[in-house]
């Protein structure tokens, strides 16, 4: 057996917004065995009748190799190269199309843990479709058209790894740390805490259940209900890709937290209307 040179892949990460962060730039590294032994010759059977010799001794397992990051601004390529084998899912590998991916992500998860919208930093996963509206009852509501814009940014998060995600998000902890230093960083606050904050705050994103009205805001829409409409930004976006595709990025999301070690966690919550 031989042990082939250190692999890397990408393990995924949120938005809608903060599952790109959590799950989409993680890498992790495994090792691939490979067998270099050459099929031998039948041999002849001989019969021994001294007493037989004691077992060889099972060779060692073998010794990882210990990781080491690539230079903060030279790990584009790695992951582009890598990363498609975390997902099936062939829409994936758009994601990985923006440069500085490591740099991208520290940005997006301190404007979600402030409660700011990363809608700025993350242009290439914006639907293509527009924002529709419908009418029922002379109450202005969200058509249900506008929450499937969002199913297929869904389906690359559910596809993607959840245990190789919190397996490298250690390893590249210190990466996104020297990316949160030159972001500008508060004195003594780690990236780590910064990260607990923005999951705790996908988390927190209710389900709303029911059809909430809108109301006209200049040539956009604001939520009638002032709980509703006096959600962050980065919550209200969240919201918008429905209750049930909201559902699934939150599992997922807590999945990957829960792996990774993270507590005290919020439980959730429902809101009907």
């Amino acid at each position: 057996m031989k042990i082939t040179p250190l692999q890397w892949r990408i393990a995924g990460g949120a938005s809608a917004v903060v599952i790109l962060a959590i799950a989409g730039y993680y890498f992790f590294y495994f090792f691939n065995l490979e067998s270099d032994t050459e099929p031998q010759p039948p041999r002849v059977r001989v019969v021994d009748e001294r007493p037989p010799s004691a077992p060889p001794r099972p060779a060692p397992p073998p010794v990882e190799e210990e990781f080491v990051p690539p230079p903060l601004d030279e790990s584009d390529s790695i992951i582009r190269e890598l990363a498609v084998a975390l997902s099936t899912n062939p829409d994936w590998v758009e994601w990985l199309v923006p440069d500085n991916l490591i740099r991208t992500f520290v940005v997006v998860v301190d404007n979600v843990a402030d409660g700011n919208s990363p809608a700025e930093h993350l242009q290439f996963m914006k639907s293509e479709t527009t924002f529709e509206t419908e009418e029922a009852d002379g109450e202005l509501l969200i058509a249900e058209v506008s929450y499937r814009r969002y199913d297929g940014l869904t389906g690359i998060v559910e596809s993607l790894d959840t245990n190789g995600s919190a397996q490298l998000y250690g390893q590249l902890l210190p990466l996104m740390e020297e990316a949160y230093v030159d972001l500008g960083a508060p004195p003594g606050v780690a990236f780590a805490d910064t990260f607990h904050r923005a999951v705790a705050s996908l988390l927190e994103t209710p389900v709303v259940e029911g059809e909430p009205t809108l109301m006209p805001r200049g040539p956009f829409f604001m939520y009638s209900d002032p709980a509703l409409e006096g959600l962050s930004p980065a919550v209200k976006q969240l919201m918008g890709v429905g209750p049930e595709n909201l559902r699934t990025i939150q599992t997922k999301v807590r999945d990957i937290a829960g792996a990774i070690g993270l507590t005290d966690l919020p439980r959730g919550s429902v809101l009907l209307r």
